[in-house]
């Protein structure tokens, strides 16, 4: 398929951008400081978003030229709007109330363009599980969920990159299975923008740090879009997916952050805090290295993903798929809950096979 393309010329766009801007962002102070939280002891230029946003701007292009007509303008709008407020906050350090409000407006946006989760699919008794008036809150919540999941994702080298690629892997087989050209075509564009930011941002052998980071800017576009994709390919009369599939295609995201944020309230803490309560900082504690940690959690994502295809194409009971969703989720929370349990754990296991 000529579209394939799209994929190799996104990827060499990205790497171009890359060394295009990050002298640019160094200039102009668009770095992340060490501090804090932080493991690394240099600045860091933030230009992985512009990467990223590379990809759209392909896809925008290409779909023109290769008969698949033109994107909407609204959903474009909402993404410029959400990655401009990205990479202001990634050289300003914005309020977490104004990203949150703007994150809120493109959601709207995402909803005025046709993009609504109107419905759950059959989880409850074989019978259509309708939104109704309730529609638009639960897009609004599904898309910040998805934007604010990717941006917590982001938290050590080349983690939200790998992952990126474990979640837009299992959805291009769902966009060609639908013979979906404009899907196709953006999530080839993503692939090829996330694989050139990758070959930075990565720990390759040799490389103790990434030469870039992806930023606010970044995440949150791609939370943003993964949204709708998700949305788009589970919803209307002839959907791709049922809506179930979608969690499972965006698995580790999801319930990662879902962990997080209920153990910082049952500490009494704002969700919002950063701290070290994530899958990736529990794998560290426990000796685990960067590589094996991204590693390890990019397979775990592609292997939830996969369940989820099977599940679709298998035409599995979309309650029993969703029971068993929430059953994993309901693990994974109590594992990630109970740091002082799972790192022992962790550490046996990472010391016996590094013995083999």
């Amino acid at each position: 398929m000529f579209v394939t393309i799209a994929l190799p010329v996104t990827f060499l766009m990205s790497v171009i951008t890359i060394y295009l801007f990050t002298p640019v962002a160094v200039k102009v102070g668009l770095v992340d400081k060490p501090g804090g939280h932080k493991e690394h002891e240099d600045h860091v230029p933030l230009v992985g978003g512009l990467a990223i946003y590379s990809g759209v701007l392909m896809a925008w292009f290409l779909l023109p030229w290769l008969g698949g007509g033109t994107m909407n303008s609204i959903f474009l709008a909402a993404g410029v709007l959400l990655f401009t407020i990205g990479l202001a906050d990634d050289r300003f350090d914005l309020s977490v109330k104004l990203r949150f409000g703007v994150q809120i407006v493109a959601a709207l946006m995402l909803v005025y363009s046709n993009v609504v989760l109107a419905d759950l699919g059959y989880i409850q008794s074989g019978k259509l599980f309708t939104l109704g008036i309730f529609a638009i809150p639960v897009t609004v919540f599904a898309t910040l969920s998805a934007i604010n999941a990717m941006n917590m994702m982001d938290g050590i080298d080349g983690l939200a990159g790998l992952v990126s690629i474990a979640i837009l892997a299992p959805i291009l087989v769902v966009s060609y299975v639908s013979a979906n050209l404009i899907h196709i075509l953006l999530v080839l564009c993503l692939m090829g923008a996330v694989g050139g930011f990758l070959l930075f941002n990565l720990h390759w052998k040799g490389r103790s740090t990434a030469h870039i980071f992806m930023g606010d800017a970044g995440s949150t576009l791609l939370g943003f879009l993964f949204a709708t994709l998700l949305i788009s390919l589970a919803q209307g009369e002839h959907r791709a997916m049922p809506p179930v599939t979608a969690l499972w295609l965006f698995a580790i995201p999801l319930m990662d952050s879902a962990g997080v944020m209920l153990r910082r309230a049952l500490h009494r803490r704002s969700p919002f805090t950063a701290d070290r309560g994530h899958l990736h900082h529990l794998l560290l504690d426990a000796g685990f290295s960067v590589h094996q940690v991204v590693l390890f959690i990019a397979l775990l994502q592609l292997a939830l993903g996969a369940v989820g295809l099977v599940g679709c194409y298998l035409h599995i009971s979309e309650s029993i798929s969703f029971v068993s969703f929430l059953v994993v989720l309901s693990a994974y929370i109590y594992l990630v809950i109970r740091p002082w349990r799972v790192v022992p754990m962790m550490r046996a296991l990472h010391q016996k096979f590094s013995k083999v």
